[in-house]
């Protein structure tokens, strides 16, 4: 599989993968497991918090404060597992073996009977 499609069903796989996560995370209301998930993102959050600027912040959240920040840490966490499930489906990928593939050593063609001149000794019954 070529790295451009490896890539490719990576972002999918990844995609539906966090999508699928945080829809039943979403379900369950104060679970640890939705803990873990949101604070993962805490180092990509602050970074964005530093990085964009005020009227990105204004566009996502028109209120501003808290709820700005709320979206911009859902927003990171979010990314971060996308970039965590897709590295690692990007490495499943990789070790995967294609089955049609040809093999290095093709097998040799056999007969349920052998022939006399295999037999030992060359002569047949």
């Amino acid at each position: 599989m070529s790295k451009a499609k490896r890539a490719l069903f990576s972002a999918v796989a990844a995609a539906l993968v966090v999508a699928g996560v945080f829809a039943l995370l979403g379900m369950v209301e104060g679970s640890i497991a939705g803990r873990i998930f949101v604070a993962a993102g805490l180092p990509l959050g602050t970074l964005f918090l530093q990085v964009l600027p005020d009227s990105t912040l204004r566009a996502v959240a028109p209120e501003g404060g808290a709820n700005a920040v709320g979206w911009v840490f859902a927003l990171s966490a979010v990314t971060t597992w996308l970039l965590i499930v897709f590295a690692l489906c990007f490495l499943i990928t990789g070790r995967m073996r294609s089955n049609s593939a040809a093999h290095p050593e093709p097998l040799k063609r056999r007969t349920l009977s052998p022939s006399s001149s295999c037999r030992p000794g060359g002569r047949g019954r």
